[in-house]
């Protein structure tokens, strides 16, 4: 097993090289007013399988293995597609390596598998992500256009500004929905969280209610387009017909910090869970748990920069409720660290601690989970941000032609599952692991310049 203790200092600095030479821009891709058509679903006593899924020790294992036990479909909803062996990122002013290598030397095991499902086993693979001005070498492709040659429809999300959402689902009956991006660093370096949703023995509704947020974002999105001028025959040709070795790398072990989440498992029960999607009446589906608050509320996440919801812990804390909060100790864009740390700043002028993860351990705590009165588990892939939870109306329309109207908002789902359960004790825990571990937030407490200088789009 690998061991980590801190970055080393060459590291910094070569991604400092990679990654800031070029800057990485998203393309709005949003030209119609979206009218939020997803109204939250509450489903009681579903008879369901949930296992939760953490990196850096399960996800990689976990979500591989999902995505290879597909029988005849797998749709993808991701923020970005990145290879876990420099072929992402635009160098020199272009990006993308050769087929061969793609095929042989990419070391990320999803992208092997999805070549497998399609070429040997010929599942259906959709994926819809965001679209990102980045320029391709001549001749050289990236992971997205090897697969849309294999034979998988890849799409590029339009029905919002950015695609947040961290999801999978297997043969419509099983979803994985996550903060898990597609990189190298949110499966085996960050602290990530999600909820892997079996219903395959049982439509409850909760697969279903995700799927057709899914389907609708398909339907409107846009298709990639591949140049296949640009590729010899015999590169088409073997992208079409060859497998490729699927290999699971070990867990890394870090040595300054325990980052295990312990022994995982599916949990059946009779569930009375909950779903929504962001931007579509999220805030209030949030907002709606936070009042039932009585006694506690235990959170967990990236980041917490959302005006509102700061001042409504603040409420919180004024009315007695047991408060603990457990943030990243770094967030990787500037502006987001400087609003994330402005709320931290107000929490401890209102007597209202902030623990931050442990520096030494791993590269962010990007989970987005939060417990209310030890018996409300609720679990999205958004943060407590305004993009991820924007206020009503629930009306967003492009920025284009609309720029005073138009709102910076995500696509995210958000889980409640209500009761002390199993897997609502498994998520404390980690929680509880993680923050004895942290550091108290003091005004002091400062996000690294180096980190913010890194322009990574799936951290």
């Amino acid at each position: 097993m690998k061991a980590i203790s801190k970055i080393s200092l060459a590291t910094l600095l070569c991604a400092i090289i990679l990654f800031t030479t070029t800057q990485l821009v998203l393309a709005d891709l949003q030209n119609t007013t979206y009218n939020s058509p997803f109204l939250p679903l509450n489903i009681p006593r579903a008879n369901i399988g949930l296992t939760p899924l953490f990196s850096p020790d399960h996800s990689t294992k976990e979500e591989t293995e999902l995505v290879m036990s597909a029988k005849k479909t797998i749709d993808i909803a991701i923020p970005g597609f990145d290879s876990w062996s420099g072929c992402t990122y635009p160098k020199d002013g272009c990006m993308g390596c050769s087929a061969t290598d793609l095929l042989n030397n990419e070391k990320f095991p999803i992208f092997q598998v999805l070549i497998n499902q399609i070429v040997q086993h010929g599942v259906k693979v959709r994926l819809l992500t965001n679209k990102y001005d980045d320029k391709m070498c001549s001749g050289k492709m990236d992971l997205l256009t090897y697969l849309k040659i294999a034979g998988a429809d890849v799409r590029y999300y339009t029905t919002t500004t950015f695609l947040h959402a961290k999801y999978i689902t297997i043969d419509g009956c099983k979803s994985a929905i996550s903060s898990i991006n597609f990189s190298q660093t949110s499966f085996r370096r960050n602290r990530e969280a999600g909820i892997l949703v079996n219903e395959c023995n049982n439509a409850a509704g909760v697969v279903k209610f995700s799927q057709g947020v899914f389907e609708y974002d398909f339907f409107h999105g846009v298709p990639l387009d591949v140049d296949y001028s640009q590729y010899s025959k015999s590169d088409i040709h073997m992208i079409q017909t060859s497998t490729a070795t699927v290999t699971i790398p070990e867990n890394m072990h870090f040595a300054n910090c325990d980052a295990s989440s312990g022994d995982i498992q599916e949990f059946n029960d009779n569930y009375n869970i909950s779903i929504s999607a962001s931007p579509d009446y999220a805030y209030g589906f949030l907002m709606s748990a936070l009042n039932q608050v009585k006694k506690s509320l235990k959170i967990s996440i990236y980041e917490i920069s959302h005006p509102d919801l700061c001042d409504y812990v603040i409420q919180l804390g004024n009315k007695g409720i047991n408060l603990k909060i457990f943030a990243s100790h770094y967030v990787f864009a500037k502006s987001e660290a400087l609003e994330a740390y402005q709320c931290y700043r107000k929490l401890v002028d209102n007597n209202i601690n902030v623990v931050l993860s442990a520096k030494q351990c791993l590269e962010f705590s990007h989970e987005k989970y939060w417990v209310i009165d030890d018996n409300i588990l609720m679990m999205s892939t958004g943060n407590w941000r305004g993009s991820d939870y924007p206020n009503p109306p629930y009306v967003f329309p492009p920025k284009k032609g609309n720029s005073s109207t138009w709102r910076n908002v995500n696509r995210d789902f958000t889980l409640r599952i209500d009761g002390q359960t199993a897997i609502l004790k498994k998520f404390l825990a980690v929680l509880d692991n993680d923050y004895q571990q942290g550091y108290p937030y003091s005004p002091s407490t400062s996000t690294s310049p180096i980190k913010q200088s890194i322009n990574i789009r799936n951290y």
